[in-house]
């Protein structure tokens, strides 16, 4: 009789990921990388701290991480980046500001 597998982690816990050893998580609760975060942002065009919960489940906890999150959206806002986009996917364009009339 075989043992049941054990569900495997989720891909953006300490086990699976690819990254540095220098970084670590943003978001303890769930264990959610900055370049995770980073790369969510520059495919998904996220702006605010919520779309980064939904997309990354980063903030959803403690909310301790709020100020980082916050300083990675003004830092991809700039053009800064930190981590390559894997796979050669395409950033979706960040709005810029128009100045009005």
């Amino acid at each position: 009789m075989s043992t049941p597998a054990s569900p495997a982690p989720p891909l953006n816990s300490s086990s699976q990921h690819p990254e540095p050893a220098e970084e670590y998580p943003i978001c303890t609760c769930f264990q959610v990388w900055e370049s995770t975060i980073e790369r969510a942002v520059r495919r998904l065009g996220l702006t605010t701290v919520e779309e980064i919960q939904r997309a990354t489940q980063a903030g959803c906890g403690c909310h301790t991480c709020w100020p980082d999150l916050e300083e990675i959206l003004a830092r991809c806002a700039r053009g800064e980046y930190k981590f390559p986009l894997e796979d050669g996917a395409q950033a979706t364009p960040q709005p810029e500001n128009q100045p009005t009339s």
